[in-house]
């Protein structure tokens, strides 16, 4: 197996997590007093698209290995009940899954492409890859949600978690691919509102753990900052914008350790408050580290964009 071979696999292993945290602005006026909140109807459904482009350059031992990977996932919120309180049953299937990934290492090169709706039978990295991603796509994660976007009752069908097991190195993923673990990629996917109202300027942050069998624990903040109003194809829509921060508390006696250098997030939501629904997210982010284990010091450099719709025309009341 080349170097390209086995970064593209890598990449394609964490690019999951992105579409698992599923999740993943001007002229703005003050609206004081803002009380944002979910708001749920029992048979309600919300199809979204989620596009993610990631742009990897990595370094070992002075090989410059580049990886190009283009994501979009379709899935679906669907609600089965609500209580007297706003809390939802709420339900998250992955219907489609389309990627393409490009690894390159000098004038070699590797192309993966994958289309969860394709009838014909993945090959190369793409057959590897099939078991995983039939796992996830068809399948509903179910929770409870508040109407701050707290989740409860978190519950994964456990021919998604076998399905995990039969992909290639996936045990070098511990807990991630666990319940528990992806829990916190739904919590944090899951935009989550303070209890009192905002204004325009307000800020709130919310913070996960995620488990990284390499590097420890990987903690992500989400620093929230409501920027009032803008009208957006005619909807009047509340604006959020995003920063996150990223951190690894890796155990003092392991042999990997991770040096952070660099990281810049900038992102942007849309928010329907008054049917309490999300419209779309942007999100551009930067993050520059260098990782040694194995006796190897790599080099990574990310850059990706993550976007999420909602598919007006082809949401059901």
């Amino acid at each position: 197996m080349s170097s390209s071979f086995a970064i593209a696999r890598c990449t394609v292993r964490w690019a999951l997590l992105t579409v698992l945290g599923l999740v993943l602005c001007g002229g703005a006026q003050a609206r004081a007093g803002t009380l944002l909140r979910w708001k749920f109807s029992t048979g309600d459904s919300s199809k979204y698209t989620m596009t993610m482009t990631m742009r990897q350059e990595v370094t070992v031992n002075g090989m410059v290995i580049k990886t190009l990977m283009d994501q979009v996932v379709d899935y679906t919120w669907a609600i089965g009940s609500v209580n007297s309180d706003g809390t939802a049953a709420m339900s998250q299937t992955i219907d489609r899954v389309r990627m393409e990934v490009k690894s390159a290492q000098g004038a070699q090169g590797q192309t993966l492409k994958y289309d969860s709706a394709d009838k014909e039978a993945p090959t190369g990295l793409g057959a590897q890859l099939a078991p995983m991603m039939e796992a996830l796509v068809g399948k509903a994660m179910t929770m409870r949600v508040t109407p701050r976007g707290e989740i409860s009752d978190f519950k994964v069908p456990e021919e998604m978690l076998a399905g995990f097991k039969k992909g290639p190195g996936m045990e070098q993923l511990g807990g991630i691919f666990s319940e528990q673990g992806l829990k916190q990629m739904a919590s944090q996917g899951m935009l989550k509102f303070p209890e009192e109202e905002v204004a325009t300027g307000d800020s709130w942050n919310t913070s996960v753990e995620i488990p990284n069998p390499i590097l420890g624990t990987q903690k992500v903040v989400s620093a929230y900052t409501y920027a009032g109003t803008e009208n957006v194809d005619g909807q009047q829509l509340d604006k959020i914008e995003l920063k996150l921060d990223m951190k690894f508390e890796v155990p003092k006696d392991s042999p990997n350790q991770v040096d952070l250098k660099d990281q810049k997030t900038n992102g942007k939501i849309h928010f329907d408050n008054a049917m309490g629904r999300l419209i779309d997210a942007e999100n551009l982010s930067t993050i520059k580290m260098e990782i040694t284990a194995g006796g190897m010091t790599i080099g990574s450099d990310v850059n990706t964009k993550a976007t999420i719709k909602l598919n007006q025309g082809k949401k059901s009341t």
